[in-house]
């Protein structure tokens, strides 16, 4: 503590306002806009035609093989989850947004299918002790019932908007899906006089629904 108090010019402005705290009371919102994504709380999707609320993270970890403690090996795990709260901290000089988040249990409530979707159970939820995610680090997905097994629900992933997003060149490149496949891939294809006719994918679980043209 002496060593900061004598050299205080030397600490960052975050680092100051950081140790200040945020402004009470903390503010909190139902909608949020965030690179390129608006994102909802579960209750708002409640009220919306459109789904909003569901998130992806891809964390890494280090995992040790069994019987030989020296030898590791880093792995990339992707987390589902839905938005239950939109924080916002108010630091005066800056601001940072949270999410709190039901998560999905990963290894009971998510699963990869054998055409390479991401399907998840809610009725599985877990890691109840680490809700809160840095809004900027998520992005963006939604859920279909699997229309195979209704306990299931596909994941897609959500494309972005270029609203309020600097330094973007390539319209066409910054839009495009993530790391999951679009709906179309890994579906055959028949030889039917349909094949030309368009297929539309919705929300059985909403009033209204979501559209997808196929």
């Amino acid at each position: 503590m002496l060593q900061h108090s004598s050299s205080h010019s030397s600490v960052s402005n975050t680092v100051k306002w950081l140790a200040y705290g945020p402004d009470m009371p903390v503010r909190s919102y139902q909608a949020y806009d965030v690179n390129g994504y608006t994102f909802y709380t579960q209750c708002q999707d409640q009220k919306s035609t459109v789904q909003n609320s569901g998130v992806c993270v891809e964390a890494s970890s280090t995992e040790f093989d069994r019987g030989n403690s020296m030898t590791s090996r880093d792995i990339k795990k992707s987390y589902y989850g839905v938005i239950e709260e939109i924080w916002e901290l108010d630091y005066r000089d800056f601001k940072v947004a949270l999410f709190k988040c039901k998560w999905f249990d990963i290894k009971r409530g998510v699963r990869v299918d054998d055409l390479g979707f991401t399907l998840v159970d809610f009725l599985r939820f877990g890691h109840e002790d680490d809700p809160f995610i840095f809004a900027t680090q998520v992005n963006q997905v939604f859920y279909i019932r699997d229309p195979a097994d209704g306990k299931w629900s596909i994941v897609l992933q959500s494309k972005r908007r270029i609203v309020g997003i600097d330094n973007v060149e390539d319209e066409e490149e910054y839009n495009q899906f993530d790391d999951n496949p679009p709906f179309s891939i890994g579906i055959q294809t028949t030889t039917s006089k349909e094949d030309n006719v368009d297929i539309n994918y919705a929300r059985d679980d909403h009033d209204e629904g979501v559209w997808i043209n196929g």
